[in-house]
């Protein structure tokens, strides 16, 4: 909890950020939001908010989680019907394959591997982005809120979340991840490191309007 909260918070913030600042940019106005503080205020707000709501108890949080996830849901499936109409468009371009030559760490990806032979190793070099993308497809702690409510027999059920869970964050996780490296110009990428789906939901086809409002959603 200590951990994933705040790093949620963090990353709302930040796609947060981006939409105000793409908005404001479209407005003609010179305002720019500082990404980092607009990020941290934001998820400050979020944890006063859970601690607030924890102080007067949680009710049905089993059923807060399912809205949370169809909402999600809805969202995943217009995102990947309009990456697929647009790479039907536009056509795009698949990731280069996990070889040695085609694998680029910064030196803050590597860690205690940096200067040493073991990157130029491809089983290694795949654990290491393996390594940075667990928390992007976290959930399973999320378990252990409701796991109260679960239906006997509770293990067999808690396997069976587990592996939803598993199966939708390595999808969506996965397939974002794909699309925006065949769609966004590599090199317009890495200004949205941060925040990959907003940057996505932009290089869509479509009208502005309406990809501004899904980039909202």
């Amino acid at each position: 909890y200590a951990l994933t909260g705040p790093m949620s918070g963090v990353w709302a913030g930040r796609y947060i950020a981006g939409l105000l600042n793409d908005l404001l940019a479209r407005g003609g106005l010179s305002l720019h939001l500082s990404e980092g503080l607009t990020a941290s205020a934001v998820a400050i707000l979020i944890t006063v908010y859970f601690w607030w709501r924890n102080t007067k108890g949680l009710h049905e949080s089993g059923d807060d989680a399912l809205r949370i996830m169809k909402i999600t849901t809805v969202m995943v499936v217009i995102l990947i019907l309009w990456c697929g109409l647009t790479l039907l468009e536009r056509g795009g371009a698949l990731p280069p394959a996990p070889f040695p030559r085609n694998l680029q760490f910064s030196d803050d990806a590597l860690g205690w591997f940096k200067g040493t032979i073991w990157p130029t190793f491809t089983a290694v070099a795949i654990f290491v982005g393996f390594g940075h993308s667990i928390l992007a497809m976290s959930g399973e702690e999320s378990l252990a809120q409701v796991y109260r409510e679960i239906e006997r027999p509770k293990v067999k059920n808690l396997q069976r979340a587990g592996m939803v869970i598993f199966l939708y964050s390595l999808l969506f996780t996965g397939l974002v991840s794909f699309f925006a490296t065949a769609i966004i110009p590599d090199d317009v990428r890495p200004r949205f490191y941060d925040n990959l789906i907003s940057g996505l939901a932009m290089h869509l086809v479509g009208p502005t309007s309406l990809k501004l409002l899904f980039q909202a959603f």
